[in-house]
């Protein structure tokens, strides 16, 4: 089961520190980022593109987007 996170912060924390890759997806009008670390899958659920930009700008991860 994934994980879900709320707080932009303590993704982008957990991404620096253990993540393996990212991935984007778009669901209707909000965006899924997807974190894989070694363990877990980790969510977060955004509204705003601009939101998924910060944290990709963040996070120096491969990314995919879907």
């Amino acid at each position: 089961m994934p994980k879900e996170i709320k707080d932009k912060n303590e993704f982008i924390k957990i991404a620096n520190n253990r993540g393996k890759k990212i991935v984007v997806k778009k669901v209707d009008e909000a965006f899924k980022v997807k974190l894989r670390t070694p363990r877990y899958l980790y969510v977060i659920k955004l509204n705003s593109e601009k939101d998924v930009d910060e944290i990709l700008n963040q996070v120096k991860l491969p990314v995919e987007r879907l």
